[in-house]
């Protein structure tokens, strides 16, 4: 008796079938990169436009503290320069005032010889004009 359980257990299988459907659209790694692109595009232009901004901001609060952490040395250092050597601005201050009489001096004679050159010409028209 147990010789016909086991034939009966052996010889029973079960089988199923899959239905084929031919309207499944195989998605290959091509197509997914033209489908990505657009999107990938538009968050990287997105991702610069956010890190240029942070950049700006950072650089410019970065100068800021900067500038405020170090504007009392600054100011120090150039008090005891002007301390330190005030007559080697003194004498620079003289020179600046010395080329600007030198242009002024220059810019008169100038003007003196155009004056002289005008009247040689009008003395030539005449000597000119009585010949």
């Amino acid at each position: 008796m147990s010789y016909k359980i086991m034939l009966l257990l052996a010889t029973t299988t079960t089988t199923t079938t899959t239905e084929y459907i031919p309207d499944v659209n195989v998605l290959y790694p091509k197509d997914m990169e033209n489908d990505c692109l657009l999107p990938i595009t538009l968050v990287t232009i997105l991702m610069y436009l956010a890190v240029i901004a942070l950049h700006f901001y950072a650089m410019i609060s970065l100068f800021v503290r900067m500038n405020k952490h170090f504007q009392n040395e600054i100011l120090r250092a150039r008090n005891q320069r002007h301390m330190s050597l005030p007559s080697v601005d003194e004498d620079e201050e003289e020179e600046e005032e010395d080329d600007e009489d030198e242009e002024e001096e220059e810019q008169e004679s100038d003007d003196n010889d155009d004056d002289d050159e005008e009247e040689d010409d009008e003395e030539d028209a005449e000597v000119e004009t009585l010949v």
